[in-house]
């Protein structure tokens, strides 16, 4: 016969009493976690989302949010991308608090691929990944060439402004990871015959102080009257006389002599198209690239006034950091002789030559100023010494392909891809 619900319930309570005095019995044996372990261990700075996917069209723009996430008040100390194609939206608070505080960002549909926006802060750094899918600008020589014969079928004449060179020689890798640089833009004489060429805005302030007056030596303009650069165009576009106004505001004003700068450093040029009567019908984005003719004497003037010179790089071209591990590894020795990371520093044109490039261009030998002319095995495998010394016990921590391979020179870059091709020896 069953027994009543009641001492069902009776039963069922006692057990519940003696599991939980057991359960405190066995716990005060324990060491208890702090409430607040959880908390310590959580990172103190995020970015969300970690990923976002921007599609735009041919030299086209947009802003996107990003939230930073901060657990105690926290300096926000630069927001930096690998690519001109992103930059943040100015001024940005320098102090977050804590919470959530929103970061705008320009995209521009320049260069296609995956780029990196790293927020570094007093509490850390934390990076978003930004894919931009666009079709771009193209070559520079076949949008040069269009834009030579668009004119001339019109009775046109072409401006091409060239706003902030910084004192820059080399731009930061668009129109599909060409650099392009002054020498390029020295020989947009020949390209577009009969163009005007100005620069803007601030020309000698970076690494090269003559890159002004050296463009200026092969027929470019610097600041003229004509052209203006302001922060206020409502009111500058009264002005007598004006041809064109560099808009350095976010202010969008719907006139035809508005230039708005997209990039800086020479990587882009905005050419007018300009009728006789000196009104302006179009205006057109030019990659400067390595697809343009260049006027080899600039670059080597420019060279010779760098503060990072070719000469700093002390290069051994018998140097190989990798020896001691085709002791353990003679099938994946030999097949980096075949590979781009063998050329790396040959690779290179000889403006590029610097102490900056090579950083990525080949591999410092321990304890010296020597750097072999490649990529070795110890460039990407971290603890490559230890690891030959015990291997059984030490591993190496591979390095993350992108700190080379970003979006401003290899846009294109598959980290799943280039290490297929490491395997095969291509």
């Amino acid at each position: 016969m069953p027994r009543p619900l009641a001492h069902s319930w009776w039963l069922y309570a006692r057990l519940l009493v003696i599991v939980c005095v057991g359960s405190s019995l066995c716990a005060s044996d324990v060491p208890r976690q702090s409430p607040t372990a959880e908390v310590l261990t959580a990172p103190l700075v995020a970015v969300s989302p970690t990923f976002c996917r921007v599609e735009l069209a041919t030299g086209g723009t947009t802003l996107i949010s990003l939230e930073v996430v901060v657990a105690e008040p926290t300096q926000l100390l630069s927001v930096d991308a690998d690519c001109g194609c992103l930059r943040a939206v100015l001024p940005v608070d320098r102090q977050l608090p804590v919470g959530r505080t929103t970061l705008r960002v320009n995209v521009i549909g320049v260069l296609p691929g995956v780029k990196t926006l790293s927020v570094r802060t007093s509490a850390g750094t934390v990076t978003a990944i930004v894919q931009v899918v666009t079709p771009g600008l193209g070559d520079g020589v076949a949008v040069a060439a269009h834009l030579r014969t668009q004119a001339a079928n019109a009775g046109h004449h072409l401006v091409v402004i060239v706003h902030d060179l910084l004192g820059e020689t080399r731009n930061c890798g668009c129109s599909g990871g060409s650099l392009g640089g002054i020498d390029h833009l020295a020989a947009l004489r020949e390209v577009l015959p009969g163009a005007r060429l100005v620069l803007t805005g601030r020309c000698e302030n970076g690494a090269i102080p003559v890159v002004g007056p050296l463009l200026m030596s092969y027929g470019w303009e610097l600041s003229p009257a004509d052209i203006v650069v302001t922060s206020e165009p409502l009111t500058a576009l009264e002005r007598p006389g004006l041809l064109a106004l560099v808009n350095t505001s976010l202010l969008a004003v719907a006139n035809q002599r508005v230039v708005q700068p997209i990039l800086d450093r020479g990587a882009i040029a905005v050419v007018l198209e300009v009728t006789p009567q000196g009104m302006v019908v179009a205006q057109h984005l030019l990659p400067i690239d390595q697809s343009l003719p260049a006027v080899g004497a600039v670059a080597t003037a420019a060279l010779a006034q760098r503060t990072e010179l070719t000469a700093r790089v002390v290069i051994d071209a018998t140097a190989n950091p990798a020896t001691a591990c085709a002791t353990c590894h003679p099938s994946a020795h030999p097949t980096p002789a075949g590979q781009a990371h063998a050329r790396a520093f040959a690779s290179l044109l000889p403006a590029d030559q610097s102490t900056a490039c090579a950083t990525c261009h080949s591999t410092p030998l321990p304890g010296t100023t020597v750097r072999a002319p490649h990529v070795s095995c110890t460039a990407c495998h971290g603890g490559a010494a230890t690891h030959a010394i015990t291997p059984a016990t030490r591993t190496t921590n591979l390095t993350d392909c992108r700190t080379c391979h970003d979006a401003a020179h290899h846009p294109t870059f598959v980290r799943e891809t280039a290490l297929e091709r490491l395997i095969m020896g291509r």
